[in-house]
């Protein structure tokens, strides 16, 4: 059997597969990807047709361009006022949004340049971390705090 395979892969379907990046208004194709506006702006500069970089499907373009493509509403979309939080890369020249530190180079780095930085031989044994944007750290405060404010016993 050729190429066959059946092991499980984990996909993040808040992450749009191009950019790797949270989707900022999320576009459906017809081959039933979704990607985000600004990887498709990239995809159809200058052209009349779209070619799905996940699946090489290819698209042909409403008259009104990217405007009559359909906008996804399902996928969970990068909160505008988060945006000024999010931090970018300082690893590469992608411009994407960092997703995680590295404690020990004091460094932001998206998905795919941590993914290199702990496979690398010299950084191996640095300690990364998730990177949260304000309104999850907030969040993730105010559970803290409601918690702490219980009383033990009594669960109140």
């Amino acid at each position: 059997m050729a190429g066959c395979s059946n092991s499980k892969q984990e996909v993040d379907i808040d992450i749009c597969g191009i950019c790797l990046s949270a989707f900022t208004k999320p576009i459906l194709l017809d081959c039933f990807h979704v990607l985000c506006t600004p990887c498709v702006i990239k995809l159809t500069e200058g052209k009349d047709t779209l070619i799905c970089s996940l699946c090489r499907a290819v698209h042909v373009l409403p008259e009104n361009g990217i405007d009559g493509l359909t906008l996804y509403p399902y996928v969970k979309e990068t909160d505008t006022s988060d945006t000024h939080s999010m931090l970018l890369c300082q690893m590469c020249d992608n411009d994407k949004y960092a997703v995680t530190n590295c404690i020990d180079c004091n460094s932001e780095m998206c998905l795919e340049c941590s993914a290199y930085h702990l496979k690398h031989k010299i950084f191996k044994i640095h300690t990364t971390e998730k990177i949260e944007n304000e309104s999850t750290k907030l969040k993730s405060q105010e559970t803290k705090i409601t918690e702490d404010d219980t009383c033990k016993t009594h669960r109140e």
